[in-house]
């Protein structure tokens, strides 16, 4: 006959295994949501460019001033980048390095001090930086990663965005 307090004992144990799982698992995915999020985020700054026109002689850069993972999912994507629209490399940026040359700027931490830029660049923001808006600022709606559009924005940076890609925002604020 099974020893009863040997079954209570491997209950209890078992008991604080599944509650220690069940407390895991929203951040497990919570950290797997905001990967495929920054992936995503990554994959819409690589084709950005081949919808955006620069004044000539634009900057050649896609500067990035975002957390690690998120800054090296863009790094990975680099190989994407249209060799004849827009920004060409990737650079990561240190919080106080000045952004020259970066044709786009992706802020995707609301802690960061934006750098001075350009007048011809791109900013393009995360959900995540709620603290800096840009031309593009990416969004969260109905579970999918989306984009907003401040046209008005990007016609005072001498930019022009293809209707293509403001067709497929949620919203855009139209130049004035």
């Amino acid at each position: 006959m099974p020893d009863p307090a040997r079954i209570a004992g491997t209950i209890r144990r078992w008991t604080s295994v599944a509650a220690a799982l069940a407390c895991l698992m929203p951040l497990a995915t919570h950290a797997e949501d905001r990967t495929v999020v920054a992936a995503i985020e990554a994959a819409y700054l690589t084709r950005f460019p081949a919808f955006v026109e620069w004044p000539p002689g634009g900057p050649t850069t896609l500067c990035v001033l975002a957390p690690d993972a998120i800054g090296r999912l863009i790094e990975q994507a680099e190989s994407k980048l249209p060799a004849d629209a827009g920004p060409a490399t990737v650079q990561r940026l240190a919080p106080d390095v000045t952004a020259s040359g970066c044709g786009m700027l992706f802020v995707g931490d609301r802690d960061a001090a934006l750098p001075p830029l350009a007048p011809t660049t791109l900013v393009v923001t995360d959900q995540a930086a709620d603290g800096h808006k840009g031309v593009i600022n990416f969004v969260i709606r109905d579970d999918r990663v989306r984009f907003e559009i401040d046209d008005a924005e990007a016609a005072r940076h001498g930019l022009i965005i293809s209707s293509k890609l403001l067709s497929l925002a949620v919203s855009v604020k139209p130049r004035t």
